[in-house]
């Protein structure tokens, strides 16, 4: 009697879970009004479609400081120029990141009719370069550098990697991206995703 109860009981409950299955695939999403429609896009704000990493070798010299006299200046104008040993040096290597895609707070002409999304897509950019405090290993070092030395050679390597990025062309790449957020926009709910 208690196995034919206990099977008549998981044979209920495979039922309700099989019809609970039907009506949620049978059920027609709506998306509400436009207005949280936009702000639930922007929300998401930056979108990234594409990341590019490089390790970037940075190798500075500079004259080395000698006290402020004939004798450092002499040294400075006559032998400096020839001998390596009187530089300081630095030699880096960083590991960095660009990130590039979609600013979605940035659309306009948002059209939302029968679970039909249409949108203006504004152009792809470079959202930030990312090196993290890990992200930098100091080779050789010296000589005397002081932290604003080394922090403009850090914007400088910084820029250097944005530069790169542009080079292979990221932007363009990050355009390729819409596929992606064509999907993320159709799992809200929406028939259909066009951009203009």
């Amino acid at each position: 009697m208690f196995k034919l109860s206990f099977i008549i009981l998981v044979l209920i409950v495979i039922l309700l879970f099989i019809f609970i299955i039907i009506k949620r695939k049978n059920k027609k999403y709506k998306i509400a009004n436009t207005d949280a429609v936009i702000v639930s896009i922007k929300k998401i704000a930056e979108f990234v479609t594409i990341c590019f990493f490089e390790e970037k070798i940075i190798i500075e010299r500079k004259p080395k400081k000698y006290i402020n006299n004939k004798l450092g200046d002499y040294i400075t104008k006559n032998i400096q120029k020839e001998n390596d040993f009187i530089y300081d040096e630095v030699c880096l290597i960083a590991k960095g990141e660009v990130r590039a895609g979609y600013n979605l707070k940035n659309i306009k002409n948002i059209r939302l009719d029968n679970n039909i999304l249409e949108l203006e897509l504004p152009k792809p950019e470079i959202f930030d370069i990312i090196i993290n405090p890990k992200g930098w290993d100091f080779y050789v070092e010296e000589g005397n550098w002081s932290e604003e030395e080394i922090n403009e050679i850090k914007s400088k390597v910084k820029e250097e990697i944005k530069q790169d990025a542009i080079n292979i062309k990221i932007l363009e790449q990050a355009e390729q991206g819409k596929e992606k957020l064509k999907i993320l926009l159709m799992s809200f709910g929406f028939k259909h995703v066009n951009f203009i």
